[in-house]
């Protein structure tokens, strides 16, 4: 399908699912704004709800005092809707206190607090390393109504406001997308994969309550009538022999057996077609052939280009001989240093009685030109992107939705209202703001905004004394 844009989509010899136009799409920016809209589709459903879970905390609660997670599915659950969790299980990962296992304690924890809720597990097997990562939910599946979010937001923490007021331990940012339209009929479809594979839930812990309640699902068959104006693709990464079930499509079956990696070429095709700026913001910088393109870009002499990212250290206290991310560290980021056009951001928040509080950077967002946008789950680096972790992201072509969503951010990360100024101006403002910050930093005095301009020579490390309240140990796959 032709959008008429120089970015392209993915081919469907390597993506599942199509482009698809006629969709209403709105990014949702932190988990209190994600989090209420949830909830509103949650308590407007009428049939099902369907969540696809990497990380979660028992006691997570949603907005306006409406219980816990677990609380809020068993509800709609005795209303009769079908709810469905997927959870994934690798008891050898690094990060087990976050996710939900199913062990004897999870299991008299069900029967008290989601008796009715259905369940499955889809095991990593035997990598120790590997996470289904991907952060979903669809209300009312194969429904006129249907409605999809996906994003970077976990079922973890406090729930965040865009001012990101102290708190003590720090705060976090992130994006979420709700989807609206034709392109839910993919998501639905991606869930049934994974739902009716889920690697080892015909296994013991492997569903709740049972596999007799807990049954397979039926694929969609149906298609959508047009209800907005952005054109999106649904992406994904899956690693191969992860699922055998066939995508059935009119362009030819798609063998996922084989694995998927169209958010990776995603992320290749936009990079190299990017003519005005490009905007990242992700809690991983880390891809070197994408960092290359990166190089690449800045050489064609745009005149901005910007990033926020949290950090993430690379050698001091690492058990390894030599970091996983080590030369990219040390030999690919240091080549854009060099670049004028090129900044590297944090957030930070002033603290009432002087200093600051760092806000941790966990979206998975990019955006090019004000004409395509990509958000999802999926970070900046290899382990999303090179047929490994479980990965969803959605590919929207819409330089409205685009436009508004830079300027609601630049509102938050400036602390000034931009929609007056060009996207390129408002870039450079982002720079400078960035870059007077760190020496309002470096004095001691309030910051303007929340951008902090950082050196991309000791992304990475600790060793910067003026940077170490922003690094903090990395967590690949949080």
């Amino acid at each position: 399908q032709s959008t008429g844009s120089y970015i392209s989509s993915v081919p469907p010899s390597h993506a599942s699912f199509p482009q698809r136009s006629g969709n209403f799409v709105r990014p949702l920016v932190d988990s209190f704004e994600t989090y209420t809209r949830i909830l509103e589709a949650i308590d407007s459903a009428k049939h099902s709800i369907f969540v696809a879970i990497s990380f979660i905390h028992k006691d997570f609660k949603f907005p306006n005092d409406r219980g816990n997670f677990f609380q809020v599915m068993q509800q709609a659950a005795s209303k009769g809707l079908d709810v469905r969790l997927l959870f994934w299980k690798n008891e050898k990962f690094f990060n087990l206190n976050q996710f939900f296992v199913k062990n004897d304690h999870d299991l008299e924890y069900l029967k008290r607090n989601a008796p009715n809720v259905k369940i499955r597990w889809d095991s990593s097997g035997n990598d120790i390393h590997h996470c289904h990562h991907e952060k979903s939910w669809l209300i009312d599946a194969d429904k006129e109504f249907s409605v999809a979010f996906c994003g970077g937001i976990t079922i973890t923490g406090d729930l965040e406001r865009s001012d990101h007021s102290p708190t003590g331990r720090g705060s976090r940012h992130d994006i979420f997308c709700e989807l609206r339209g034709p392109a839910t009929v993919d998501v639905h479809y991606h869930f049934v994969q994974r739902w009716n594979d889920a690697l080892g839930h015909r296994e013991p812990y492997g569903s709740w309550p049972n596999l007799t309640i807990s049954n397979d699902l039926l694929f969609p068959n149906r298609s959508y009538e047009s209800i907005g104006s952005s054109v999106l693709q649904v992406q994904r990464t899956i690693r191969p022999g992860q699922y055998k079930t066939r995508v059935k499509r009119q362009e030819g079956d798609f063998d996922l057996n084989v694995g998927e990696d169209s958010i990776y070429r995603q992320y290749i095709q936009a990079l190299k077609s990017a003519k005005r700026y490009i905007y990242i913001e992700n809690q991983h910088f880390a891809h070197p052939f994408l960092i290359e393109l990166i190089v690449d870009a800045l050489k064609r002499s745009w005149k901005r280009w910007n990033s926020i990212y949290r950090q993430c250290r690379a050698n001091k206290g690492d058990s390894l001989s030599k970091p996983r991310y080590a030369d990219l560290f040390l030999d690919s980021l240091p080549k854009l240093k060099k670049f004028s056009n090129f900044t590297l951001a944090s957030k930070l928040v002033n603290v009432q009685n002087g200093g600051f509080e760092h806000v941790y950077v966990h979206s998975k967002l990019l955006l090019i030109d004000d004409e395509w946008m990509t958000v999802g789950s999926a970070n900046f680096v290899d382990i999303s992107f090179d047929f490994d972790h479980t990965e969803l992201n959605f590919s929207i072509w819409d330089g409205e939705v685009v436009k508004k969503l830079r300027q609601k951010l630049f509102t938050e990360h400036l602390g000034i209202e931009s929609s007056n100024l060009s996207d390129t101006e408002a870039i450079f403002l982002f720079a400078k703001i960035a870059r007077e910050n760190r020496e309002r930093f470096l004095k001691g005095v309030p910051i303007v905004g929340q951008v902090f301009k950082i050196d991309v020579e000791k992304y990475g490390s600790c060793y910067d004394g003026t940077d170490v309240c922003l690094l903090y140990t990395s967590d690949a796959a949080d």
